[in-house]
Order: C-alpha cells, then structure tokens, then sequence
C-alpha cells in the first residue's frame, strides 16, 4: 500500500482566501448606530510556514563581505528589516477588502484593494493587525486539523 499525499498538498497550498466580517471596536466605532449599519469584510489568505519563512528571508538583510573584512554583527535585529516583513506578510494574507470608502458622504468612492492602501489601513487602525492575525491563525489551525484528519483517514 503507498501513501498518496494530494490531498494534503491540496489543503497545504490553498490559496483561496476567507471573507470575514470585522467587528466594529477593531475600528474604535461603539455608537450602536454606526455599529449596526458597518459592513466591512476582509477576504484574508492562510499564511503557510513556507511563505512565512520567505518572507523572512527576504526581510533579513545578508552579510556583508568587503575585501578581508567581513560584518562583525551576527545580531539578528540589526539585519532584520521589521517594516519590510510586515509589509510582506500583510500584502500577501489580506487578497481584499469591501466596505472601506472615502470622501464626504454624498461622494464617497470605495477604496481599492492595493498595497499601499493595505498598509495604510493598518497605519490607521492599530487593532486590524491584530484582529486579522486571529483570523489567520484560525485559519491556519484549521488547515492543520483537515491535514491531520486526512492523514488519520489514509
């Protein structure tokens, strides 16, 4: 009998994201009012150990090696480009958003899903990252489970 792993590689690279629904405190607003009319969702992509580790080693800046003197600091901090992974790691888990406007209220434009509007929104709103960092571990737990459920099945 052999082992046949599609279907674990087919839940390990699913790249399909989830639409979730955000609460309304994850953006300061409690008037219950606002709160009931708020409708903003994110479609949010499982975030894999292999991107994880990628996007790492893209943010981790190498040795430096000139003539015969080579980068004394092995010290991780000072080679690790904070910024650049959050910006990695949040432009991959978050595929869309809806929602989100701008303008005077007989005006408004929905915002567009970009890199930079990503980071933007996170810059305002403090809790999102952390908000989307739950919803992403849940994610990723559940991937787990179902990988680890089929390999029970086999």
């Amino acid at each position: 009998m052999s082992l046949n792993i599609t279907k674990y590689r087919e839940v390990e690279n699913q790249a399909e994201g989830v639409w979730f629904k955000v609460p309304a405190d994850v953006f300061g607003i409690k008037d219950e009012v606002e709160v009931e009319k708020l409708d903003i969702q994110f479609k949010l992509k499982p975030y894999p150990d292999k991107i994880l580790r990628e996007h790492s080693r893209k943010a981790t800046k190498p040795f430096n090696i000139t003539g015969r003197r080579r980068q004394t600091s092995t010290n991780i901090d000072d080679r690790f480009d904070t910024e650049k992974f959050r910006k990695l790691k949040y432009c991959y888990i978050i595929e869309d958003f809806k929602g989100i406007t701008e303008g005077e209220p007989e005006n408004e434009t929905s915002i567009e899903c970009t890199d930079e509007n990503k980071m933007g929104l996170l810059e305002i709103f403090s809790d999102l990252a952390d908000w989307i960092d739950e919803q992403v571990e849940n994610i990723n737990n559940f991937i787990k489970e179902e990988k680890e459920a089929q390999i029970k099945n086999l």
